[in-house]
């Protein structure tokens, strides 16, 4: 996906953690205003929506957001 995305003169962030944190991944869609996230089923899914619950609905603005794809392999 990421290929795909740079040979479309797209922008492809990446997330620096080792591990995946919810927040910091919200923190970093509104940081660089992405627009489309690609993840891989339920686990990370899962900390992405725990993390929208336990904040405050105005936390982060994610209004740059307009696709979430999850696949069930990245090959």
């Amino acid at each position: 996906m990421a290929s795909r995305q740079m040979l479309g003169g797209n922008c492809v962030v990446l997330n620096p953690h080792r591990s995946l944190d919810g927040a910091e991944v919200w923190d970093i869609v509104e940081k660089e205003k992405v627009n489309s996230l690609s993840i891989v089923g339920d686990a990370m899914a899962i900390p992405l929506l725990d993390a929208l619950r336990a904040n405050a609905a105005d936390r982060w603005d994610l209004t740059s957001m307009f696709s979430i794809g999850s696949g069930g392999a990245v090959f």
